[in-house]
């Protein structure tokens, strides 16, 4: 009857539904890589947030160390240099 044993007779309307199954499977596939590709931006942009927001915190320490050693340094050597001198 048929060519090749295998293949069985599908009703035409099994093939159109066939076809349209996997359109809607491809449309939600695609859909559904399309939110993720979306929360991955997102992520990364949270992310890129966060990364300066730390940059602004280590370049506001970095700041005040700095201050901090300026004082620190500056003190001690006035002192430094009035004890030599008061000594002298």
């Amino acid at each position: 009857m048929y060519r090749n044993a295998k293949m069985k007779h599908v009703p035409f309307l099994t093939v159109q539904m066939k076809n349209l199954f996997n359109k809607k499977l491809a449309t939600c596939l695609y859909t559904t890589r399309v939110h993720a590709e979306e929360e991955r931006s997102d992520d990364a942009d949270k992310e890129d947030g966060m990364k300066k927001d730390w940059m602004l915190a280590a370049a506001v320490l970095d700041r005040i160390c700095a201050v901090a050693f300026t004082v620190i340094f500056t003190g001690g050597t006035i002192t430094f240099l009035i004890v030599f001198v008061a000594r002298s």
